[in-house]
């Protein structure tokens, strides 16, 4: 089975993310990050991983700061 192997700069044109926030979360730990592989300097995402992180990502009907923002201005502020 062929695995296609993405680079960082392929993966912030996919999802939006920015590389810099990226190379964070690589550093910040398992919890946000998506799996990678470092070859040399080089770090390259799997496809079909990435593609399974996106489908597990949480789905939100409202962002928490708009129903924040909701409430703050029912109770003027």
């Amino acid at each position: 089975m062929e695995q296609i192997l993405m680079r960082e700069t392929d993966l912030e044109e996919l999802t939006g993310i920015p590389v810099q926030t990226l190379r964070f979360w690589r550093f910040s730990g398992p919890e946000y990050a998506p799996n990678f592989i470092k070859i040399g300097k080089n770090v390259f995402y799997v496809r079909d991983e990435i593609d399974e992180w996106i489908k597990n990502q949480p789905r939100y009907k409202k962002t928490p700061f708009a129903i924040f923002s909701s409430a703050d201005a029912k109770n003027g502020g």
